[in-house]
C-alpha cells in the first residue's frame, strides 16, 4: 500500500465524532485492529526488502571487486577490479543499490507512520474519555 493511501485512511479513520463519544469509543478496537494489522504486513515488507538490500549488496560488492561468478561476468562484464578502499565510492553510486535503498527508506518510513498511528490509536480513549468528562463538567453533571 501507497504512504499517501495509508495517510488519507488514517486521516478518515482517526475523525471523531465529537456528537457520538459512545460510539467512537466502541470503534476503537475496529481501528485498532485494522491499523495493527496494516504494521504487520508493511514490517514484513520491510524485512523483504532489506533481505533483498543485502542479497544485493553483496552481489554488487563482489561484482565490482572481481570476486563474482564467471556467469556473472558472461551477462554482465565488469572491466576491471575495483581497489578495496575504492568500493564504498562504487557501491554507493550503484543504480541498483540507490533504487533498492530508496524503497527501503520509504519502506521504513511507512512502518514509523504507522507505528505513530497505533500509538495514537492505543492512547484515543483517553482523549474520548476525557472528551465526555469535559461536557459532563460544562452541563453540571
Amino acid at each position: 500500500m501507497k504512504y499517501e493511501e495509508i495517510r488519507t485512511q488514517a486521516t478518515e479513520d482517526l475523525k471523531t465524532d465529537i456528537f457520538d463519544l459512545a460510539h467512537e469509543s466502541v470503534r476503537t478496537a475496529n481501528i485498532f485492529t485494522k491499523y495493527l494489522d496494516m504494521l504487520r504486513g508493511e514490517k514484513v515488507l520491510l524485512k523483504k526488502l532489506e533481505d533483498e538490500y543485502n542479497k544485493l549488496y553483496k552481489d554488487s560488492y563482489l561484482w565490482y571487486h572481481g570476486e563474482a561468478d564467471d556467469e556473472v561476468y558472461e551477462k554482465n562484464p565488469w572491466p576491471k577490479k575495483v581497489n578495496r578502499m575504492d568500493l564504498p565510492m562504487y557501491l554507493n553510486a550503484d543504480e541498483n543499490i540507490i533504487k533498492m535503498t530508496d524503497r527501503v527508506v520509504l519502506q521504513k518510513e511507512k512502518v514509523a507512520y504507522l507505528e505513530r498511528v497505533v500509538k495514537f490509536i492505543e492512547n484515543r480513549n483517553y482523549g474520548i474519555k476525557n472528551a465526555i468528562d469535559y461536557l459532563k463538567f460544562t452541563q453540571g453533571n
